[in-house]
């Protein structure tokens, strides 16, 4: 038999029941936590094409992730320069990272690291840090650029009035984020034609140089570029006929100079697209803007300049993609 009186029994029943009813919020609030499904940010909000489309797969599959064995409270995606660097946050305040190269990489690399958490460092551990939310909610600078350099030769065919050179490539470019802006110079020492009134002792040569903008999009282990072109080519031909007039030899020059503004476009490769130094072939094709698909004289008794030319390069691509 307890004891006490009728006052204190209701007092003591009193103070139990408020125990009871003040612990379960707790536990239903630590219930909901527990459950609540993973929160994909990804960063920049505005990224573009593949990436895209990966971060709303990735938002979609984590729903499906089963609750008891998938330790995720937030996942951040933070794309730079053609990869992207994701970090997993722990309900209990562990982080772990990935690099991940490709989109397509992103959901399996989110999903191992969910199983698994390999690199723990506690959140308490950056007092002060901005969460996920904060820094989405930031203002994100623009991608930071790098420079890279282009060396390399190939052979150039114009037509009609069909010839063809070799060509000797160098090139600039300035990479910000998918995008290539730069500056290329051509020489082509020599031209031969395929021709059989080519004029005696001819000889032809022409200097390129120009701008060029496209983009670069990874595609597995290399990277496509593509784009267009505008320059200025400078063309400078040269005959010399000898002939024996009254037992005394004549000599006759013929020579003509020319400057074509050329709009053109290009598609081509470049690998091993991690490297600092890859390996870059391109196909381009180029049109006069004066006469597009057609011929142009320097000089009566000298080849015609040609209305098209197609040229491959194939070279050595220095810098970081």
């Amino acid at each position: 038999m307890c004891g006490g009186s009728k006052r204190e029994r209701l007092a003591a029943i009193g103070a139990l029941s408020g125990l009871l009813l003040g612990a379960t919020p707790s536990h239903a609030a630590e219930a909901a936590e527990n459950d609540a499904p993973c929160v994909v940010h990804v960063m920049p909000s505005n990224v573009p094409g593949e990436w895209r489309r990966a971060g709303l797969e990735l938002s979609h599959r984590v729903r499906q992730w089963p609750a008891p064995d998938r330790d995720c409270r937030e996942l951040l995606v933070e794309i730079t320069n053609g990869s992207a660097m994701l970090t997993i946050t722990t309900k209990d305040g562990r982080r772990a990272q990935r690099l991940v190269a490709t989109p397509s990489a992103l959901v399996p690399a989110a999903s191992a690291l969910a199983v698994s958490v390999e690199t723990t460092v506690p959140a308490a551990s950056s007092p002060g840090a901005p969460t996920a939310e904060a820094r989405s909610a930031e203002p994100q600078p623009p991608a930071s650029g790098s420079g890279l350099v282009w060396l390399g030769g190939g052979l150039r065919m114009g037509a009609p009035g069909v010839f063809f050179a070799p060509v000797l490539r160098g090139a600039a470019a300035l990479t910000v984020g998918a995008w290539e802006i730069g500056t290329f110079v051509d020489g082509a020492p020599q031209h031969w034609l395929a021709a059989d009134d080519i004029p005696p002792r001819f000889t032809m040569w022409s200097f390129s140089s120009g701008i060029n903008a496209g983009r670069r999009e990874p595609l597995g282990a290399l990277d496509l570029v593509a784009g267009m072109m505008f320059g200025a080519c400078f063309v400078h031909q040269w005959s010399t006929t000898e002939e024996l007039h009254d037992g005394k030899v004549e000599i006759d020059e013929e020579e003509g100079d020319g400057v074509d503004l050329q709009l053109g476009g290009y598609l081509g490769i470049a690998t091993p697209r991690r490297a600092n130094v890859r390996l870059r072939t391109q196909v381009e094709i180029t049109l006069p803007l004066a006469h597009p698909g057609d011929t142009r004289e320097l000089d009566s008794d000298l080849p015609p300049l040609p209305g098209w030319s197609l040229t491959g390069v194939v070279g050595v691509e220095l810098g970081a993609p």
